[in-house]
């Protein structure tokens, strides 16, 4: 009985390892390529709130907030000091240079109340992966697409994140043509195929 109980978490853990490991490697070819010192235009004034560090833009409209959760959405995010956050911010038209980008895929179901894991990080142990196994975890993820900033114009300005929200065994990460949409004539990326 002992045998057969070791080897049953022993296939448990194999096949949540298997799950993990496919969850953390993105579909190939799938992500924009947007390379460092790609040009950025911003065509429309943009309006931070007081008290948002964000301004969100989804299918080419304007807003404090996604929207539409299932659908592609870009942010434009911003460093400011605490008593500068009180007020509203312009982002009036201008441009940006990309200085780097990055790819990663958050799980937020902890904020529901359900355990959460955390696909960015590799640390896995043997609890987690009988806890995938058992399929109470996964799901839905945030998969976003970071392009750090870097603009005389708007200093404050630092971060332009492009995503997705949705099951990573059913798509992969923001494609270039969803940015696009998402972006709408608010925001163009030189040389995004």
């Amino acid at each position: 009985m002992a045998r057969l109980l070791r080897s049953a978490t022993g296939l448990l853990a194999s096949l949540a390892l298997s799950s993990v490991t496919f969850a953390l490697t993105p579909t190939p070819g799938t992500q924009p390529k947007v390379a460092a010192g790609t040009k950025l235009e911003l065509l429309q004034p943009l309006q931070m709130e007081p008290g948002k560090a964000k301004v969100f833009i989804q299918g080419g409209k304007i807003s404090s907030k996604i929207e539409r959760k299932y659908e592609p959405y870009c942010y434009l995010a911003s460093k400011r000091s605490k008593t500068e956050i009180l007020d509203a911010l312009t982002i009036n038209p201008g441009s940006f240079t990309v200085t780097k980008k990055g790819f990663k895929r958050r799980d937020y179901s902890a904020a529901l109340g359900a355990p959460a894991l955390n696909v960015v990080s590799a640390d896995v142990n043997l609890n987690s992966l009988i806890f995938l196994a058992m399929g109470d975890a996964g799901g839905f993820l945030f998969q976003n697409y970071y392009m750090y900033l870097q603009s005389d114009e708007h200093p404050s300005i630092h971060l332009l994140v492009c995503g997705v929200y949705g099951d990573p065994f059913e798509r992969g990460p923001i494609s270039s043509e969803e940015m696009r949409i998402a972006m709408g004539d608010v925001l163009i990326i030189d040389g995004l195929p």
